[in-house]
């Protein structure tokens, strides 16, 4: 849910018509190419991910019948669920005011309908309104209203524009989708319709992919494959996660074995290639040497299961920017079924501390749970953290606050590789992620049966694990890092190796002595965070860097 202050949001639009013809339309980003998709493995380049307007059957029926069926210009509100970025509900208005070149809403009413809808769980997502016929994509107008609604609205991190062409105008009734979004968000100079041209807003084509209610989510099918652990997932669960990996070196066996349980969606993120090197430290084959090892792994995952779908990015997580990630996590993709993910875990599986921190960034600001994971030099010990709402009341920077403050106060550069690190440490951290996965997506997803056996068993493991979100496994008796200094001493003669400890980190607030977590603000409430940041790709140094200024609540009576 949103903060927005009413006053200011009634001040600040009731005066602009949403639409002025008499200004020539600026050009715009157009959609994106569909890339070719080949036995259920699809090529995405990271400059022309694009975007997409998901909306529910419903709502794009209503839309047709009512807009559709008029002359331009008529309107409507747009709601649904900014958690998965699906419309769902659509509030046609009859009082604005409109004439054959513009239409402003009515914001007096526009007002009530979003109280009603926050009390209903529904948020605010957009505007839908028709243009005579020839002008298919929104004006100059049309986006100096975004500019200003999000400016209003610092936590809507997009505003669904969509511009309908109508049967009285053009003959057939069109649904031409657009976001608006913030530049800083997009990346200045990137798209089309990103000019410097003075505006804080671009303008995003996102054809309309129309969802049936009922099934949103990915549904299982079956598959002799999984006959024997028929109790250990919840089907439901698996078929309709997304698993989306930065870095895939020596994550294979663990993504692997995620395809061997069912999870229906991949996407997977690295720039590499795979080298003779590889093959002594990470699960992969040497058949594939000198192949990009997104695409080596891809193969082996649509052979693993039979119906999955698997997207591919040979690129730096860098090279995508937020709108990309807005996709990527929470969008359907093309080459696959109309459907958007249940629930989608975000890995970082790469020794760069950039892409890391840039990865829990993503996390918190679009609200899904994310999984990091090292292994320490010589493969002495492996540590994994994770942080969701709901799960975790420390998000990984201050999980990691140590290390954060060798980066960024003391300069270190990190010159640790996987030399002199045996297998069994890529193996082992590569099974303690599975706990940390499994748990996260049954007990987070909501199409997950509360009877099943397999729900009953990870929920029960995510209580547990609830806010002991950094686990360190040592796995040399004489390991000198001084993390696993408490454990090594042990009564009785005994001796533990392979050990895992389940830390409980605690929320970097303003009483710690470098002030409040410039990520997740310290405040307990990861969701606090959403929607918050101008750029994740920037890392803020202290609190308030980075970030969107919030509004307080001050809704009229």
């Amino acid at each position: 849910m949103f903060d927005f202050n009413v006053p200011y949001f009634i001040r600040n639009l009731k005066a602009l018509p949403l639409i002025n013809q008499r200004q020539a339309p600026p050009p715009n980003a157009q959609a994106a190419d569909e890339p070719i998709t080949r036995n259920r493995v699809t090529r995405l380049d990271p400059a022309r991910i694009g975007s997409s307007l998901a909306i529910t059957r419903d709502a794009y029926d209503q839309i047709k019948d009512t807009i559709g069926q008029r002359p331009a210009e008529t309107g409507a509100m747009l709601g649904g669920s900014r958690r998965y970025g699906v419309i769902t509900r659509v509030h046609l208005d009859h009082s604005a005011t409109v004439s054959r070149a513009t239409y402003s809403p009515d914001i007096s009413v526009a007002n009530k309908v979003i109280r009603q809808w926050e009390d209903e769980g529904i948020d605010f997502m957009g505007f839908a309104h028709s243009h005579p016929g020839g002008y298919g994509r929104p004006s100059m107008g049309d986006k100096v209203y975004a500019e200003r609604i999000l400016r209003a609205l610092p936590k809507l991190d997009r505003m669904a524009m969509p511009i309908v062409q109508t049967l009285p105008d053009t003959g057939a009734f069109a649904l031409n989708g657009f976001v608006a979004v913030r530049k800083s968000d997009a990346g200045i100079g990137g798209r089309d319709g990103f000019r410097n041209d003075g505006h804080t807003v671009g303008v995003i084509a996102a054809p309309a992919t129309v969802i049936d209610y009922g099934s949103w989510h990915q549904t299982p099918n079956p598959s002799p494959f999984l006959e024997r652990v028929a109790d250990a997932y919840d089907p439901a669960v698996m078929a309709s996660s997304r698993v989306v990996a930065v870095g895939t070196g020596g994550s294979v066996g663990f993504l692997e074995t995620m395809a061997r349980c069912g999870v229906d969606q991949f996407i997977l993120i690295d720039p590499d290639i795979i080298e003779p090197k590889n093959v002594g430290t990470q699960a992969v084959d040497p058949i594939d040497i000198g192949r990009p090892k997104v695409e080596a792994l891809a193969d082996k995952l649509v052979r693993l299961n039979p119906n999955c779908r698997v997207w591919t990015i040979q690129a730096k997580d860098s090279d995508i920017d937020d709108a990309g990630f807005h996709r990527l996590l929470r969008e359907p993709l093309p080459g696959g079924p109309a459907v958007i993910p249940a629930v989608t875990l975000l890995c970082a599986f790469t020794d760069n501390f950039p892409a890391q921190d840039r990865v829990q960034r993503l996390g918190l600001h679009f609200g899904v749970p994310v999984l990091a994971a090292s292994v320490y030099q010589g493969g002495r010990g492996i540590e994994i953290g994770f942080a969701a709402p709901g799960v975790s009341q420390a998000c990984l920077r201050c999980a990691q606050s140590s290390r954060y403050r060798s980066y960024v106060k003391d300069g270190y550069v990190n010159n640790v590789t996987s030399d002199g690190a045996p297998f069994l440490a890529t193996d082992r951290l590569n099974a303690l992620k599975q706990i940390v996965t499994l748990s996260m997506l049954h007990a987070l997803n909501p199409t997950a049966d509360a009877d099943h056996p397999a729900t009953k068993r990870w929920r029960r493991t995510m209580e547990a694990l609830t806010n002991r979100n950094l686990a360190l496994t040592r796995l040399d008796p004489d390991n000198p890092l001084p993390s696993f200094a408490p454990l090594a001493q042990v009564a009785d003669g005994r001796c533990v190796i392979d050990e895992t400890v389940w830390t409980m980190p605690t929320p970097d607030g303003a009483d710690t002595p470098d002030g409040p977590c410039p990520d997740c603000g310290g405040t307990g409430d990861l969701a606090d965070a959403m929607g918050t940041f101008t750029d994740t790709r920037i890392l803020p140094k202290v609190y308030g860097e980075n970030r969107r200024n919030s509004l307080a609540v001050t809704l009229a009576a």
